[in-house]
């Protein structure tokens, strides 16, 4: 059997509890950083969903803006406009009126 004597002891046992109580804070302080890491991934995978839905539907939204934007293939009829003024000297007699006065 070997001999310690008891203030040795006593310093034995008062390291291995300080070196129990700074393991414990130690895994303490990793478990906390592997919750944040954890939460931190959870967002970052609900962000990329976002992305990947947003990037869908711009995307959607390209294809039918570019179908409105391409120029159209069909040439259409010009239209003409009706006149109200007449087409010939002709066409009739210009009848004036005096305005009344008040």
């Amino acid at each position: 059997m070997i001999k310690v004597d008891s203030r040795r002891f006593c310093l034995i046992m008062d390291s291995i509890r300080d070196l129990k109580r700074l393991l414990y804070e130690r895994t303490e302080a990793l478990r906390r950083r592997d919750e944040v890491i954890e939460f931190l991934e959870k967002a970052l995978d609900e962000r990329d969903v976002t992305i990947r839905y947003l990037e869908n539907e711009i995307d959607k939204f390209r294809q039918i803006v570019d179908l409105k934007l391409a120029p159209e293939q069909v040439h259409r009829a010009k239209r003409q406009a009706i006149s109200a003024e007449p087409i010939g000297k002709d066409s009739g007699v210009i009848v004036k009126f005096q305005k009344t006065q008040r």
